[in-house]
């Protein structure tokens, strides 16, 4: 079967079970992962999604109002449909109780979920404010989705069997470097916008005040994660720990998921070569402007790696 053919066959019989023509899998396990840009969440999707028995999704509510990047076969023409991004932008639980989380999955799928950033499918704002705006400047900023009433963050929070997968990545200032490599680069992830060029010997400047709006994002958006989702069931892991130990930790991931432990290898790959240390040209001015919120020693660690 040509590759266009077995394409037409999977977008059909998606569509069958979409409009409820044919009766596929429902998830017994729904999850989220929430986490921030450049932060491992694309390579920590593609690993769930290696998985026989899941289907993760990429940003289903990413900032390109145009498209849904679903990323999967049977899902080309979807992904552009008006009925699905009016029904995103309308009522984001609603989509997702269409598309996502109903029975349309292959057998033997047990659980489904997608990728979602802090900033994402929320009503709040407060990132619009001139002391966070600069660390969105990257990819814009994010649209505002449906209406208090259909606010996506207050029905995960509301519904209870809804998993958490936290990601987070500690050294705030590698994050950086990579967002403004990947601008430079336009290389996003596989399943992002852009092709992989290489990142050799690219060196970038961190505006200090930048850094210190960063921290006290990264602080206030994993407080109110812990917070929200006090009482779900909640895995918290690092991106650091999944590049030092990955079996280890996607062990764990598939624990709390009701999975079956495997070994995935990732698709993904790092964009920088270099050392920190070597890719940041300013590193003195900014150890010596950040060092009441950053101390010596923490950013010390921080280039290391």
């Amino acid at each position: 079967m040509s590759r266009r053919a077995s394409r037409l066959r999977s977008h059909l019989w998606r569509q069958l079970h979409i409009q409820g023509l044919l009766r596929g899998q429902a998830p017994t396990t729904r999850f989220v992962v929430i986490s921030t840009i450049r932060s491992g969440s694309t390579m920590l999707v593609d690993l769930i999604d290696g998985h026989p028995a899941a289907e993760c999704f990429y940003e289903l509510f990413h900032i390109h109002p145009d498209a849904i990047p679903f990323a999967k076969q049977g899902y080309e023409l979807l992904a552009t449909s008006a009925a699905a991004l009016d029904l995103r932008r309308r009522d984001p639980w609603a989509f997702l109780q269409r598309y996502v989380w109903a029975p349309v999955h292959r057998s033997g799928t047990r659980a489904v979920g997608f990728k979602l950033h802090y900033a994402q499918a929320r009503q709040d704002s407060w990132w619009h404010e001139d002391t966070y705006a600069g660390m969105w400047h990257a990819c814009g900023i994010p649209p505002l989705y449906g209406d208090r009433d259909h606010d996506l963050w207050q029905h995960l929070r509301q519904d209870r069997d809804v998993r958490i997968v936290h990601l987070i990545r500690t050294n705030i200032l590698a994050s950086m470097v990579s967002s403004q490599t990947a601008q430079r680069t336009a290389s996003w992830g596989d399943q992002a916008s852009g092709g992989y060029r290489s990142s050799d010997d690219i060196r970038v400047r961190i505006e200090p005040d930048h850094l210190r709006h960063a921290l006290q994002q990264q602080q206030r958006f994993q407080g109110e994660i812990d917070s929200w989702f006090a009482d779900h069931p909640l895995l918290t892991l690092t991106y650091e720990d999944l590049v030092g130990q990955r079996q280890q930790q996607l062990d764990r991931v598939f624990d709390f998921l009701g999975l079956e432990r495997r070994e995935i290898v990732p698709s993904t790959r790092k964009l920088r070569t270099t050392s920190l240390r070597e890719s940041i040209l300013n590193v003195d001015e900014l150890a010596a402007a950040c060092r009441d919120v950053l101390p010596p020693e923490r950013f010390e660690a921080f280039l290391q790696e």
